[in-house]
Order: structure tokens, then sequence, then C-alpha cells
């Protein structure tokens, strides 16, 4: 009997060992938890409450007419939102507010001390040569160099990222760095091109609360029907029909678009095409929160399982080893936590694919 237990000890403390060199080989232990952008805008001294004035604004590019007769106003704290189909004008519309494109016919004024930066959704007022320290540096401001490293790592870029080359930089981190140098400017009212576009989920979701936070004013562009949602006060719609103001924000413009849909079937099926995908978009954002959320509980449980399987090892050879009831049990329980610890590993492998 002692010799039959004596070569399953040994098989058993083989079995182990081989488990943890395979443990060892072919998973690697998980990263933290990926680093969040955290920021907000700080403004400069209050606008006064008449913020823009368009007056019979035109625009259009050889034959192709983008807008005629535009007139609209913009007061202090508004969350005014364009909309609109691509090509019908909305980003030469910011450009021409922002001095980018004279227009064909009209005039538009801002009001007191209004002081505003924008946001290029293109992100091409970027310099490729420049690292990302000299780029942050060349909006002014701030001129500190240990101030500015905190701002980048606010971005996430720590460290070397910091003097990254802008050619070589991604889509989203051009538009982290662009942000980024808006905020230096310290302005009264941010004029925004798509500025959702590139961003992955946690910096889409610390801009969305800065610029709830932003105690000023906001001009928009967004396709992004969860900030539209969430945010806009009043909505500058184009179409076919021209461009209508919605005073009430995105409510009021999607109860009108309802309204419409018995009167123009083509129409309505656009409608229901864009609220499918606002759907879709709002079921994405809430599947990608889950598997966050999931992601970590998997990288702390891990640890937690290998502790456990650790602490029964040194129970198996410490004063469990001449007992051979407890050692079954504790071969089971080992077993048993064994499974788990491979089930989570294979799911969390999954989740860094």
């Amino acid at each position: 009997l002692q010799r039959k237990w004596n070569r399953q000890r040994n098989i058993i403390a083989a079995e182990s060992r081989q488990k943890a060199l395979d443990r060892m080989v072919k998973l690697e232990k998980p990263a933290p938890p990926p680093a969040e952008a955290r920021f907000r805008f700080e403004g400069t001294l209050p606008s006064g409450n008449d913020v823009l004035k368009v007056t019979n604004l035109s625009m259009k590019f050889g034959q192709k007419t983008l807008f005629e007769n535009l007139s609209f106003e913009v007061s202090k704290d508004d969350r005014f939102f364009i909309i609109g189909p691509n090509g019908c004008g909305k980003s030469t519309l910011l450009k021409i507010l922002c001095g980018m494109y004279p227009p064909c016919r009209g005039s538009y004024t801002f009001g007191y001390n209004v002081k505003w930066g924008y946001y290029d959704q293109e992100n091409q007022r970027l310099n490729p040569e420049n690292t990302v320290l000299e780029e942050l540096m060349s909006a002014g401001g701030e001129t500190s160099r240990e101030k500015l490293y905190s701002l980048l790592a606010l971005f996430l870029f720590r460290g070397e990222d910091a003097e990254k080359k802008i050619a070589f930089l991604s889509g989203g981190e051009r538009a982290r760095i662009t942000l980024a140098k808006l905020m230096t400017k310290r302005c009264n009212v941010l004029i925004l091109d798509e500025p959702t576009n590139h961003l992955d989920t946690s910096t889409r979701e610390a801009l969305e609360g800065a610029l709830t936070a932003f105690d000023g004013t906001v001009i928009a562009v967004s396709h992004d029907r969860y900030l539209l949602t969430r945010m806009a006060t009043r909505i500058l719609a184009f179409s076919d029909r021209g461009a209508e103001m919605f005073e009430d924000g995105y409510e009021a413009y999607r109860n009108n678009q309802i309204a419409r849909e018995t009167e123009d079937p083509q129409e309505a099926k656009t409608i229901r095409f864009q609220a499918e995908a606002y759907r879709t978009q709002k079921r994405q954002r809430a599947d990608e929160k889950k598997a966050q959320r999931r992601l970590i509980f998997l990288e702390e449980e891990i640890p937690r399982l290998e502790e456990q399987i650790n602490g029964i090892d040194d129970e198996m050879n410490g004063e469990a080893a001449s007992d051979y009831k407890k050692l079954e049990e504790l071969m089971a329980q080992k077993k048993e936590i064994e499974n788990i610890l491979l089930s989570i590993y294979a799911e969390w492998e999954t989740h860094q694919a």
C-alpha cells in the first residue's frame, strides 16, 4: 500500500509540475487594465451672451451649391450641433466660421470676448515632422515642460511616447494630441468637427464628460447619435429641403423626422436606417463596456486562483503528505480550480485577440 501511495504521489507531483510549466510556456501573465484618458476643458473669461450671428451665408464649389442664405444665431452655453448627410457642407461651414474659407455671400460675426478653438476631424493641422511634445508646444499657452508632460499623460502619452513623430501616430493618437492642443488654448467656444471619430471607447467617454462639464459654448458637427442625444440643445439639420433649425435638441429633430415618415416613403426608409444605425451603435457601446468589465474581472481572478493552487500545493507537500484521504480531497480541489483557471485563461485570450 505504501509503495502504491508513493508511486501515486510521484505521478501527482509530475502532473502538477507539467501543468505549471504548460501555464508558464503557453500563457503570459495578463497585462494590467489599460489606462484611460482623463481631461477637461478649462475656459478663459466668459463670452457675452451673443456668441455668433450668421446672416444669409452662401457657399458653393464650382457648380455645386452647398447652402444658400443660411442664417442662425448661437448663444452662450449652447450645445449647437450641425447634422446632415455627407457632402452637404457641414464641415465647410465650420471652416468658414474659422476663417479657413471665404463664403460666396453673406456674413458672420462672433460676439463679445469670444475666444474659439477648432478641432479638425482629419487632424490635418498637425505637423508630421514634429514630435508629440513639439506639437503640443506649438499650440502656445503652457510653456513649462513639466506641465506639458503632465498634460500629455492625461491623453495617454507617457514616457518615450512624447518623442514619437506625428507622422507615425495612429488615427486615435492624432485625435488625442489634437484634443490636447485644444485644451491648452483655454477657449470659451469649442468648434468641433466630428470630435468622437477615431477615438477608442474610454477616450470617447472622457471627451463626452469633458464637453458636458465645459463652462462655455459648443458648436459641433457630429454623426454620433449617442452624443447628440445626450448633449445637443439645438440642432441645425441639413437635408435636400435645405437647412432647418430645431430649438429643442435631438428629440425635437427625431419627432419631426418620424412625423414625415408617412409623407415620403424614401425618407421613411432613410430614417429607419438611421434609427437602426443608432441602436446598433448603442448596443456596440454597451457590449464594449461589458467586455471591458469582464476583462478586469478575469485579470483579478487569475492571480487569486493561482494563489489558491499554490496554497494547495504547499498543503500537499506539508502536513497532508502522509494523510491519504486528505491528499485525495486536496487533489480534487486542485483539479477543480485548475479547470476553472484554464477556462478563464482561454476566455482572457479571446479578449486579447
